[in-house]
């Protein structure tokens, strides 16, 4: 998982690559589901979450992403996007 502070940061998008494809992309990239699983007492417990960890959105204008993550994920959506070239 992404860890450090989150921040928001835009991304201009390299030629030909769409916002919503790119978009699409990255939300596949980063999956939102997590499992934790606790030993207690009287058992196991077992709670499912779904809490996006990267938020990508599409600029309202240009073609650019607005993405909201941790400093580390961040660096995997610059890898990311520069492997759509």
């Amino acid at each position: 998982t992404g860890v450090g502070s989150i921040t928001v940061r835009t991304y201009d998008l390299p030629e030909g690559v769409k916002a919503d494809n790119a978009r699409l992309i990255l939300s596949g990239l980063f999956p939102s589901d997590t499992t934790e699983v606790k030993q207690m007492d009287s058992g196991v417990s077992v709670v499912s979450r779904s809490t996006p960890r990267v938020v990508v959105m599409a600029a309202p204008v240009g073609n650019r992403l607005i993405v909201r993550a941790s400093i580390s994920d961040h660096a995997m959506v610059t890898q990311a996007l520069a492997a759509m070239k």
